[in-house]
């Protein structure tokens, strides 16, 4: 429903095809500028009719003109509804931890691999299991201290990071980001 741009500062939507509306989770009102909500499209096509879908990705929109010249919508897709975390209220998605990570310098030039957990519908800190470099840590328990000092800035929750060696993640598939552990 929308294309990047050569300039990757969002997406654009035809809006000549396709009217997409960001709403509120809980009130299914229209967020406001910059705020995360859940993505719904109407479309005017005689073939495929659809009014106020709900696509559950959270998205948000940017009213800023592009700096690439392109007129319609530009809006920053974050995640997946079912890829929610709520740390203490605040809903966490892995977009949100991959750039705190990425502010870590241990962790490399890389992209990193984690998971978070859930344990519940709601918990008090944030688990995430997380790769690491041995050959750039010296002492563990310092750098674990260091990124729950970031994640606590960043994303304002407690995390308990277990750090795992960088050998244990890769995949050749998609990454699962979220393990739901809710015990039933």
């Amino acid at each position: 429903m929308a294309t990047d741009c050569k300039v990757h500062q969002g997406m654009h939507a035809p809006e000549d095809y396709v009217v997409l509306e960001v709403i509120d989770p809980d009130t299914n009102e229209p967020t406001p500028a910059g705020e995360r909500g859940y993505l719904t499209l109407t479309t005017f096509d005689r073939d495929n009719i659809v009014v106020r879908y709900n696509l559950e990705d959270l998205v948000s929109v940017n009213p800023e003109p592009c700096p690439c010249g392109e007129t319609h919508t530009r809006f920053y897709w974050h995640g997946r509804r079912q890829e929610v975390v709520n740390v203490s209220g605040k809903e966490i998605l892995p977009v949100d931890v991959m750039v705190a990570l990425n502010e870590i310098a241990e962790l490399g030039d890389r992209p990193v691999e984690f998971q978070m957990e859930r344990w519940g519908k709601t918990q008090d800190r944030l688990k995430v299991n997380l790769e690491y470099d041995p050959s750039k840590v010296d002492d563990l328990a310092a750098f674990r201290d260091k990124i729950k000092a970031h994640f606590l800035s960043k994303l304002g929750v407690e995390t308990e990071p277990e750090l795992v060696d960088t050998a244990v993640y890769r995949s050749t598939y998609k990454p699962m980001r979220v393990i739901d552990v809710t015990k039933e």
